[in-house]
């Protein structure tokens, strides 16, 4: 779909007009609380868990293989020429 030169100076035209909305609405030249105020609630209907309660979840199968992993040695982070597992790289 091909864009006539009426569709770009339209297109021109709206980003003009949402620069200048923009930099009212921050400058404070116009007040969007009245507008704010009839937006819908958008709060999830499901709360999200607490971090105890994260805690309290077992681990995803997924996730299990990183926790059964032996703890590694210093913080090789594969900036020093160690890859992820701590063996000296080609590098």
């Amino acid at each position: 779909m091909s864009m006539d030169t009426s569709d770009t100076g339209l297109q021109t035209l709206m980003q003009e007009y949402r620069t200048h909305l923009r930099g009212d609405v921050v400058t404070a030249k116009l007040d969007v609380h009245p507008a704010a105020a009839n937006l819908p609630d958008l709060t999830p209907t499901t709360p999200e868990p607490t971090a105890e309660e994260a805690l309290e979840e077992a681990p995803s199968e997924e996730l299990q293989w990183a926790l059964d992993l032996p703890p590694r040695r210093g913080a090789g982070c594969g900036c020093l020429g160690q890859d992820v597992r701590g063996e000296a790289g080609a590098g």
